[in-house]
């Protein structure tokens, strides 16, 4: 590193944890050259822990600087001008955090290698069902009597959330946010894998809900942004895995919706490309 600093005695710890690593470092270097040492370190996947007792780990997955925290050390040093009520320090103290991220690493068009984190967990919906089709009874045929509206039994849907984060995206990002405003609210027009081949969504199955654009903070003056995606997956229920379908109560099952001609079927979430749903290079 060009930025001279010094680790301070007795550090870093480490903490083991089920979930994963992490690792504090506390560092001292000069206070007019902190940012530029916050700089060499790097936030949002940068500098590696330098420790070195992980080499089995693939490098992707390594523990990464995730946080840094600035302060003075050693007290402060204040100006001539003591109207000011100014700190003038000497030394910055940095306590850097390192942990373990769930990345991977996948080459994407235009930008070669990029950092992204996937994830897919349960998400619903609950719906209340028809209480004309259901009554209180004492088993043995007497006493029936049907279900006030406000009686309604309900019934949770069961869906999934894919969502997709992509880290340190350089330059322009407006092309690839365009096609994002695009896709939302939206489902795949045929069968669609993710990028890293995890998953694979049929037909009408995933609807794109939101993209997320964060920039990075960035001492270099370079535009860094941390995208995420988030699509609802219709999960499949023997073959009706389709958001143009709504829950039928007369036939306890999902089905199609049509216009009043009884053959034209109602399109509820259109559908669109997803191929290019991915920030390439040339987004400008």
């Amino acid at each position: 590193m060009s930025v001279k600093y010094s680790e301070l005695h007795g550090w870093p710890r480490e903490l083991w944890m089920q979930e994963g690593f992490m690792a504090v470092r506390k560092l001292v270097c000069n206070w007019n050259e902190r940012d530029l040492l916050i700089l060499e370190l790097g936030l949002n996947n940068g500098a590696e822990y330098p420790y070195g007792m992980l080499t089995a780990i693939p490098v992707y997955a390594r523990p990464r600087v995730v946080k840094i925290d600035v302060e003075p050390h050693l007290g402060a040093i204040l100006p001539e001008d003591a109207d000011t009520q100014r700190g003038a320090y000497e030394k910055a103290l940095l306590t850097v955090t390192y942990s373990t991220i769930t990345v991977t690493l996948v080459k994407i068009p235009g930008r070669g290698d990029t950092l992204i984190h996937e994830k897919l967990e349960p998400a619903g919906e609950f719906i209340t069902l028809n209480h004309n089709k259901y009554y209180w009874a004492d088993g043995d045929g007497d006493d029936i009597v049907k279900l006030e509206a406000n009686e309604a039994p309900g019934k949770m849907i069961s869906r999934m959330a894919y969502t997709i984060t992509f880290y340190n995206i350089i330059g322009d990002v407006g092309g690839f946010a365009a096609r994002c405003k695009a896709a939302t609210n939206h489902c795949n027009n045929k069968e669609v894998e993710t990028i890293t081949k995890a998953f694979a969504f049929a037909k009408h199955e995933a609807q794109y809900m939101w993209t997320n654009f964060d920039r990075v903070l960035s001492f270099d003056e370079v535009p860094t942004w941390t995208i995420t995606q988030r699509f609802l997956i219709q999960a499949s229920q023997a073959g009706d895995a389709d958001w143009n379908k709504l829950w039928n109560s007369a036939i306890d099952e999902f089905a199609f919706v049509y216009e009043a001609d009884g053959t034209t079927k109602k399109i509820l979430v259109p559908e669109i490309n997803f191929d290019n749903l991915v920030p390439t290079g040339g987004d400008e």
